[in-house]
């Protein structure tokens, strides 16, 4: 069966990315800044499986398998741009 999914998806054309934002949009932590699983798959594949999810498992699986290199640098820059966006008055002085 992995055979199968890595088939999958080496003809889909996806990247390690991808993959990253499907599991990082099963994070509540992440509502807001990235679609929801929800509005990633269809209604078909989450109706019947509010926990332990098949797809979101194989997701999982093949991301261990492909993983997002540049995991760090884009969480680094996220970060960044995210903290210089903050006006001064955001942040608490310790003097």
């Amino acid at each position: 069966m992995p055979e199968i999914w890595e088939k999958w998806y080496q003809e889909a054309g996806l990247q390690p990315v991808d993959l990253y934002i499907v599991t990082l949009s099963n994070e509540a932590k992440s509502k807001g800044l990235l679609p929801l699983y929800n509005e990633i798959m269809p209604k078909a594949f989450r109706q019947h499986y509010y926990y332990n999810n098949p797809i979101l498992n194989i997701v999982e699986a093949l991301y261990l398998i492909h993983p997002f290199a540049e995991k760090q640098d884009v969480l680094l820059g996220a970060s960044t741009r995210l903290f210089s966006l903050l006006d001064d008055s955001a942040f608490v002085r310790y003097c």
